[in-house]
């Protein structure tokens, strides 16, 4: 439905695609992946390749990580919270402060 009313496609695309693909008539019609078959560029692979990063299943939780460089593997994280003792709390006029202190196992 989107050659049909949305707004971000190419609108010479958008109407070639409504010919050989009409609003109802099921999901056997075929059109063909790139929308510049007859010019030498790169739109077939863009295409593609936002097709293959699509299908990127990232993964998250303990399954998952987020690395500073790549090439390196990230030590698991042990982080333990200490109860807050008075001194660290700051008035600034009416704002509290509280300072967290987080200690890990790693070191820089």
């Amino acid at each position: 439905n989107r050659i049909y009313n949305a707004t971000n496609i190419d609108p010479t695309f958008a109407k070639e695609r409504r010919v050989t693909c009409p609003r109802t008539g099921g999901n056997t019609n075929l059109a063909p992946f790139d929308p510049t078959p007859a010019r030498f560029d790169t739109a077939y692979f863009k295409n593609l390749s936002m097709i293959k990063m699509g299908n990127i299943k990232p993964l998250t939780g303990n399954q998952g990580q987020i690395r500073v460089n790549c090439r390196k593997q990230e030590k698991p994280l042990n982080f333990e919270l200490e109860q807050v003792p008075q001194s660290s709390l700051l008035a600034v006029s009416n704002l509290k402060i509280i300072s967290l202190y987080l200690h890990s196992d790693i070191s820089n």
